[in-house]
């Protein structure tokens, strides 16, 4: 669809380009997504063959294990910064391209309903870094109840067994 549209395609592609731009001030320098067509590479990718994980790092100041990592979905990665710009608020404006992105996020549904993203649910790898554990592991459940109960200012802690 923004192919066949040279405005939407040139506001785009300058949406990319204007975060590639702003590299250094990212958290920490990752090289930005350069145009639309290296990010519809990147989103097929995540879309097809990528389940968020729950991860894990020691706190050095607590000598404790936190929860760290990506905060989000993975397009997050891919788009926080291109959103960010002039041109991302043009582009995330357009009812059309949100109609689109609306279908992108129903295809990667079915991939995150498939046999294929469930590894996510009970994989621990240990010596990973970050460390990542099961989404259904008792600390990953433990750090969902606590995000849940501070954003509803809820005092009751649901039974997560």
């Amino acid at each position: 669809m923004i192919h066949q549209d040279e405005t939407m395609l040139n506001i785009t592609n300058k949406m990319f380009s204007d975060a590639a731009r702003r590299e250094s001030e990212t958290p920490i320098g990752t090289a930005s997504v350069k145009d639309l067509d290296e990010f519809l590479v990147l989103l097929n990718h995540i879309f097809t063959t990528v389940t968020p994980e729950f991860t894990i790092c020691l706190n050095d100041a607590t000598s404790s294990l936190d929860p760290c990592g990506l905060i989000g979905f993975p397009i997050n990665a891919l788009l926080d910064w291109p959103m960010a710009t002039s041109s991302g608020y043009v582009v995330f404006s357009n009812a059309l391209i949100n109609q689109q992105l609306k279908k992108v996020l129903m295809y990667w549904t079915k991939f995150l309903t498939s046999h294929e993203s469930t590894y996510a649910l009970t994989k621990n790898d240990p010596n990973s870094t970050p460390i990542v554990i099961g989404w259904l592991s008792d600390p990953a459940k433990i750090q969902l109840v606590k995000v849940v109960t501070e954003a509803t200012g809820s005092n009751t802690t649901p039974d997560m067994t």
